[in-house]
């Protein structure tokens, strides 16, 4: 047989059923009251953007563009730096042995310009630019004008000495053609008297007052005459495509270098 509930537990069941209803009235009532809150409160908008989340004392690693040998450390394990701090150092010597590599290079370049523009206008001394001549403490910019100047003087002398010698050269082959000239002109006044003797001769022939013999020596002088004629323009020709040869050539050793 079943019993009834204990009239002593009734009170206790009423309480715990009361209490559970007033916390779902509260929950209820802020609920409520936060949902008006939210409707009716002005809030600024918000954006919403992709991020990534890093540890904040997360290594980096660093890399030269390089590389080479490492001189010097300057940060250990754990220490903070800043933006331009000196991480470490590299051993500069392969850099500073290119640098200078180079810069001789340049100067080599400046000096060997001006040695060839000297040489281009006929300079009889070679004047090098400021940019070099202020570094004359440098032994190696010293070394380097004195290098130029010294062939420069040897290519001055050289080119002078050629312009000379084709200078010299275009003046004999000029004196030959004006003998040949003066060669061709005899000859040629030569012809023309042995040709009048000739004519006369073949008169006197025609009354037979000379012998046939004479006529053919001078016939014989004339022929040999005009063969000498012949070679001397030849010579001539010649000679003044020489001279023409020779000029031309002095002409363009005054452009080469």
């Amino acid at each position: 047989m079943m019993n009834g509930p204990n009239p002593s537990q009734r009170p206790a069941l009423t309480r715990s059923g009361t209490n559970t209803r007033f916390i779902a009235v509260v929950l209820l009532v802020l609920f409520s009251g936060f949902a008006a809150w939210a409707s009716f409160v002005p809030l600024a908008k918000g954006v919403v953007a992709p991020g990534t989340v890093v540890v904040d004392s997360q290594r980096k690693t660093i890399q030269h563009l390089e590389g080479g040998v490492v001189r010097a450390i300057h940060v250990r394990e754990g220490s903070r730096v800043k933006e331009n701090d000196v991480l470490l150092e590299l051993d500069d010597t392969k850099a500073r042995s290119e640098r200078d590599m180079i810069r001789s290079r340049y100067w080599m370049k400046l000096a060997t310009l001006d040695r060839l523009k000297a040489l281009q206008i006929g300079a009889s001394t070679l004047e090098f630019r400021e940019k070099l001549t202020s570094m004359r403490d440098n032994a190696a910019v010293r070394e380097l004008m004195v290098t130029q100047t010294h062939l420069f003087n040897v290519l001055h002398k050289e080119h002078e000495g050629k312009k000379l010698i084709l200078g010299q050269r275009i003046g004999q082959m000029q004196e030959k053609s004006k003998g040949l000239v003066a060669l061709r002109d005899a000859t040629k006044k030569q012809i023309v008297l042995l040709q009048r003797e000739i004519d006369r001769l073949r008169k006197l022939q025609d009354k037979h007052l000379v012998e046939s013999s004479v006529v053919a020596d001078r016939l014989q002088l004339i022929t040999q005459q005009q063969g000498e004629l012949g070679k001397t323009m030849s010579s001539l020709s010649e000679t003044q495509v020489a001279i023409g040869e020779a000029e031309l050539t002095l002409v363009q050793a005054e452009k080469e270098w």
